[in-house]
């Protein structure tokens, strides 16, 4: 694979933005008695046993405002 002039012109650009990333993400998971990645597994879990879709459907089924 050969860069473009000008994706080696952002290279050092998304590095840095990467590293901050990963940074704050570290410091949010310091603020908090479990990783983050606990939770999202934990998400990914319940959405395969029902989807964000079917959930939402299901509580404005319940809504009169809906009909």
């Amino acid at each position: 694979m050969t860069l473009t002039d000008e994706a080696r012109r952002v290279v050092g650009r998304l590095a840095a933005e990467w590293r901050a990333t990963e940074a704050a993400l570290a410091g949010l998971e310091a603020e908090i008695p479990y990783p983050l990645s606990r939770v999202v597994a934990g998400i990914e879990h319940a959405l395969e046993r029902k989807s964000f879709h079917d959930r939402i459907a299901e509580k404005l089924e319940e809504d009169a405002a809906w009909d």
